[in-house]
């Protein structure tokens, strides 16, 4: 059985960096994937639907990731906020305890680590917008061509 992605990064997120390197892997080459240029309408078509399914998964994973990571974060707050409660006979205001909440270590390592998965999140929700448009544009294409029963490929210039 398949981890579920919000149990993938270990509590104290030693393996975030073998996930994130993952991920990244997943993102190389997308540009390949997207391209129609010397490809028939049928193989392109073909396809779009097995793509834009990938990196939605993808995506859709790294969005659960995220909101993991962000009650990762109000717990981690929670927990410092706990701590200086403890140990200090001083009462602090809103504004006071989140500044002092915001220089714990765990914290900060918590809240840049939620800010790696969102920076990866929102890279594959570009590319599933990207592969969304080409359905579009393939769909628009295959119209214009539906009177010919050749199948012919496409030739773009990139220039």
């Amino acid at each position: 059985m398949e981890t579920s992605a919000a149990n993938k990064i270990k509590p104290d997120l030693s393996n975030l960096d073998t996930i994130l390197r993952e991920y990244d892997s997943w993102m190389n080459g997308y540009e390949k994937n997207l391209k129609v240029d010397m490809k028939t309408y049928s193989k392109a078509n073909s396809e779009q639907a097995g793509w834009l399914a990938y990196y939605s998964e993808i995506h859709d994973e790294l969005d659960v990731m995220f909101k993991d990571m962000e009650t990762r974060v109000k717990v981690a707050r929670a927990s410092a906020a706990h701590k200086i409660e403890k140990v200090s006979s001083k009462k602090y205001t809103e504004k006071e305890m989140s500044r002092i909440e915001d220089g714990d270590p765990i914290v900060i390592a918590t809240l840049k680590a939620c800010r790696e998965i969102e920076e990866r999140k929102k890279k594959f929700e570009t590319v599933v917008a990207a592969f969304s448009q080409r359905g579009y544009t393939l769909n628009n294409m295959t119209r214009i061509r539906m009177g010919g029963f050749q199948d012919e490929s496409m030739y773009i210039n990139e220039d």
